[in-house]
């Protein structure tokens, strides 16, 4: 990653904004988390150092598949 980003839990910081190194630092998250056995792990592997506002609808959907109920809904 780019000395001028620094992750956060749930945020990147840049001193000053430059989308070549943002779009850099987003390429090389995707290139270290594939390839992977399906889109889900690689999605996952992506959410840990990218967190994003959907991310819960992995855990429905694996939910779903082995018939248990969404940890999202009480």
């Amino acid at each position: 990653m780019s000395d001028t980003i620094t992750p956060g839990s749930g945020l990147w910081l840049m001193e000053r904004w430059n989308p070549d190194e943002f779009v850099a630092a987003v390429q090389l998250v995707v290139d270290k988390s594939s390839p992977g056995p399906d889109w889900g792990v690689v999605a996952a592997r992506i959410g840990r150092s990218i967190p994003w506002e959907f991310d819960y609808k992995y855990d429905d959907q694996v939910n779903r598949r082995h018939g248990l109920p969404s940890p999202w809904q009480p």
